[in-house]
């Protein structure tokens, strides 16, 4: 990093600005990476690049089957001089059970081809909403860059105000399924920075998925809860169990970076429950809120007396056994115990995992805070 000063800020220099997130908790090659996209946004005035975290290939080789080869060939019979039966005869006849069986392989590999076209279809369809969804918040973030240069007004921060405020730094978190650096300004006001690592793919898309995330990991491995049934530090979860990963292939320790190792809880809801705070707090402050609010038809009030089936990650089946148990809202999700969830869906037929049943809770939990 050069310690040049930079033009416009006095005697800041590159290096204050390295050394600030250095400081902050940022590790080496983000905070060079972090730095430099400062700097050109800031001074040169280049802007930022858009480009998807959503991966949404060409082709897919797990979409693209052998060709189907039929095994059952019929051979026409004779009226008055073939000899029909249900075993093979020694004149070469398959006899009726080979035939039939080689009807019903050729059914049941037919079923399973469509089977897999449904699922990669329905995996498109995920991948292009969430590409889509990534194209809309750009969009809306371009919109109000050009909103505020109309108005004269930036109220961007710019590199002098981060070097001499020294900004609190949230964690990671993920915004419209991208991955980014949170920082908490002097005034109150959060900024995020893309990061160079984004997740491979988010469970369900949502703007924040830290809390689910563990909340996903521990009801998915109850020895965890076995284990640390009482007071503990986040150090200590990181030792035993960091290795533990979601659906989507982060790991537990990777999600714990927005909480200091030292930090000490009463057990490990309450630790999930404060992560599902920041999250609210990071959506709030980054307009991840009011996409949300939009999805569920509820721009003012109390986003948790919206109908639980507004809750798109539910699907159709489940939404329905949850107003029929009287879980009829979002706030009613948010406290319901994660075996209850689980007893619900099952008796609805419903396919949820014990670690997708804990992650739609705290996903509730979060909105309720909204």
């Amino acid at each position: 990093m050069s310690a040049t000063t930079l033009p416009g800020y006095g005697q800041v220099t590159i290096t204050q600005v390295y050394s600030t997130f250095l400081n902050n908790g940022v590790n080496q090659y983000d905070a060079n990476v972090m730095a430099s996209q400062w700097l050109l946004d800031n001074i040169y005035g280049t802007g930022r690049s858009f480009s998807y975290s959503q991966n949404f290939p060409a082709t897919d080789a797990a979409c693209t089957p052998a060709p189907f080869a039929r095994s059952f060939q019929h051979v026409d019979w004779v009226d008055g001089e073939s000899v029909v039966q249900a075993s093979a005869t020694p004149g070469g006849d398959e006899g009726f059970n080979a035939r039939l069986h080689k009807i019903e392989t050729d059914l049941d590999r037919l079923g399973g081809l469509i089977a897999q076209a449904f699922t990669c279809m329905n995996a498109m369809r995920a991948n292009l909403s969430r590409a889509l969804g990534e194209v809309r918040d750009e969009l809306n973030r371009i919109n109000a860059d050009v909103s505020r240069l109309k108005r004269g007004n930036d109220p961007r921060p710019g590199v002098g105000s981060i070097v001499e405020k020294l900004p609190k730094y949230l964690g990671d978190g993920f915004i419209s399924g991208k991955q980014v650096k949170m920082w908490s300004l002097e005034d109150g006001r959060l900024v995020s920075l893309p990061t160079v690592q984004t997740m491979r793919q988010p469970l369900v898309g949502d703007p924040v998925e830290r809390g689910a995330g563990i909340a996903e990991v521990l009801a998915g491995n109850p020895a965890i809860r076995r284990d640390i049934p009482g007071q503990f530090t986040v150090q200590e979860v990181r030792q035993k169990f960091g290795d533990r990963l979601t659906a989507d292939g982060r790991s537990l320790n990777d999600i714990l970076d927005a909480l200091p190792d030292e930090q000490r809880f009463e057990n490990l809801d309450a630790m999930v429950q404060q992560v599902n705070e920041m999250d609210a707090m990071v959506m709030k402050g980054t307009g991840g809120a009011r996409a949300v609010r939009e999805s569920m038809g509820q721009l003012d009030g109390d986003i948790g007396a919206v109908a639980v089936g507004k809750m798109p990650q539910l699907g159709e089946r489940l939404a329905g056994a949850l107003t029929a148990a009287g879980v009829r809202t979002v706030g009613d999700l948010a406290k319901l115990e994660p075996e209850k969830l689980n007893d619900i869906a099952a008796r609805a037929g419903a396919m949820v995992t014990p670690g997708e049943a804990g992650a739609l809770l705290a996903r509730a939990q979060t909105i309720v805070r909204l």
